[in-house]
């Protein structure tokens, strides 16, 4: 069975459009997120760590 290229289009431009909707929702700078995710997956940084 063929996809419809009309209908993977506009899959990927939902997609994209609600991606970026989510990274302009979140409070700070996306490569903060990241750097703060990075620190918090480091042994030892974290309160799972901690107990």
């Amino acid at each position: 069975m063929s996809k419809d290229p009309r209908k993977e289009a506009m899959k990927k431009a939902w997609r994209e459009q609600e991606n970026q909707k989510l990274l302009a929702s979140i409070p700070m700078p996306k490569e903060d997120l990241k750097e703060l995710f990075d620190y918090l997956d480091r042994p030892g940084k974290s309160a799972v760590y901690d107990q």
